[in-house]
Parts: C-alpha cells; structure tokens; sequence
C-alpha cells in the first residue's frame, strides 16, 4: 500500500496540468440542484471525479459551483496550469470578460472564481458541446448529486432516457415564441432574473431548432438594451451569416462599430428602433 501512495505521489509531482469538465444540472429553475467535476491529466486520463448535491438553486448558480468545487480539487495537485471546460456559455464568456456580471449571487461566484484561480499560474475557460463525452459525463455525475441516497444509477438512467425523449419532442417555436413574448413584457424593465430567463428561452429554442436565426436577433436585442455590445454583436453577426435581408440588425451593428471605433455611443433601444424600418421581425426563421 505504502508503494501505491508513493507512486500516487509521484505522478502528482511530474504533472504540470490538469484539464476539468465541470457541469451543474437543476430540476426546475431554480429547483433542486448538483454539481458533477471530472478532472482529468494531461494525457486526458480520469483522475478524479466528484458528484454533489447543493439544494435549490439556478442552472447558472449550479454551473459556478461545479466549477468552484473542481478548482478547489485541482488544488490539491501539484499543477501550475488547468484547462476547464464547460457547456455553460453564459458562464465562459463571463469569466473571459465577454460578458458582464449583473446577477448579484452570479457575481458573488464569479469573484470566487477568480480567487480560486489565483492558485496557479494559468487557467482558462472554454465552451464545449453538451454532448461531449467527458462533459456528458460531468452532467451524469451532476444529477446523481441531486439524486444521491434516493435513486440507484441504474434508476436515474431510466429517468435521464425519459426526460431526453420529452425533450427531443418539445419544439423549438414553443420556446422562441415565449421568449418573445418575455422579452415584449418585460422590455422596459429588465431585471437580471428576466434576462436569464428571455435567454433561456432564445438558446433553447436554437438548441431544438438550429435553424431558426430569429431568436439570435432577439438574443441581439436583448443584448443591446442590458448594454452588453460585444455579445450583442456576436448575435447579429450570426443573423446576417444566415440572412442578408435584415436592415434592422445591420443597423443595430453599425451602431455597436461606431462605439467601437471610439466615435460615438450607440443609440438606447427604442432611438433604434424609431430609424430603423420595419424593426418588428414579420418573417421570425428561415429554415
């Protein structure tokens, strides 16, 4: 046993890296909560792998903690850099400063994040797929956190085949559409929770339906009006790779490169709005 620990040992010292897959799953939004890490070393080999339950919480909240709790794993590693992974986009593009933080609780892990990463000397941040195998593993491990010491595997793998066959049968127009309508209802008064759910509802509906490039326009708008140019760009830039015929987010982006090019601020929302011709999509996909 004792060569087992020394050799453990060993191996710890001669690593220089670590690569992460973190994921966090939630059953309602918010809803009971879990966090899954599998942390892996330089040759891509499982090293350790960690399962939690955290209570209620957010799919976004869960996704930091996941990552909270590998940090603090990959700490005890004798490793200077860590390569995380992760298919929260919001939460990769926040960490890379693509994104602002404007959730309180989001902001309080963020930092968080940050002071965790403070422990080596580099870390970076990258969106994969959810269908990547040790990302899928990650998501496996999450829900069994939210389901431990109540269902076997076995059990939750019939509950997961469940769910991805009702899920595969919701439509993607279902969740724009309610997006829209959020989006219109709320639009003069964002608050954080309503941002995070309008954009729920846009990303799901080109998850189901990748086709449809309305809900990158509306994700564009929504964008806009919190201020977040950048991301806002990156959603009207994929709209006009899809289709060249609509004025209103070549305006939108002219806008967003005029304040890049230091010249002058972009207009509110509803300036734009007023010069642009016809602002309200009447064609919502081209599929």
């Amino acid at each position: 046993m004792n060569g087992t620990r020394g050799k453990d040992a060993a191996i710890r010292k001669t690593m220089k890296k670590l690569i992460i897959y973190t994921d966090g799953a939630c059953r309602g939004n918010p809803g009971p909560a879990g966090i899954g890490v599998v942390i892996c070393n330089e040759s891509g080999k499982i090293i350790k792998e960690d399962k939690e339950s955290i209570g209620n919480a957010t799919n976004n909240i869960a996704e930091y903690r996941a990552l909270i709790k590998a940090l603090e794993l990959a700490s005890d590693f004798s490793v200077t850099r860590v390569e995380c992974f992760s298919d929260s986009e919001l939460m990769v593009r926040q960490l890379n400063g693509a994104y602002r933080v404007k959730n309180e609780n989001l902001h309080e892990l963020f930092l968080l994040v940050k002071e965790k990463a403070r422990l080596f000397e580099e870390v970076t941040y990258s969106h994969v797929s959810r269908e990547k195998g040790l990302i899928k593993r990650a998501d496996k491990l999450a829900n069994l956190g939210i389901d431990e010491d109540k269902l076997s595997e076995s059990v939750y793998d019939k509950e997961k085949e469940r769910r991805k066959a009702k899920e595969l049968k919701e439509d993607g127009w279902t969740y724009f559409v309610k997006g829209k309508e959020l989006f219109s209802k709320y639009r003069d008064d964002l608050s954080s929770g309503h941002v995070e759910e309008i954009e729920m509802c846009f990303r799901k509906a080109i998850e189901l339906k990748p086709n449809l490039w309305a809900p990158h326009y509306y994700l564009g708008e929504l964008f806009y009006s919190i201020e977040q140019y950048p991301a806002a760009k990156v959603e009207f830039e994929i709209v006009l790779e899809n289709t060249q015929d609509s004025e209103p987010a070549k305006y939108y982006l002219g806008e967003i490169k005029r304040f890049e090019a230091g010249n002058t601020l972009p207009k509110k929302l509803e300036e734009v709005r007023t010069m642009i011709n016809n602002p309200i999509l009447l064609n919502y996909a081209l599929i």
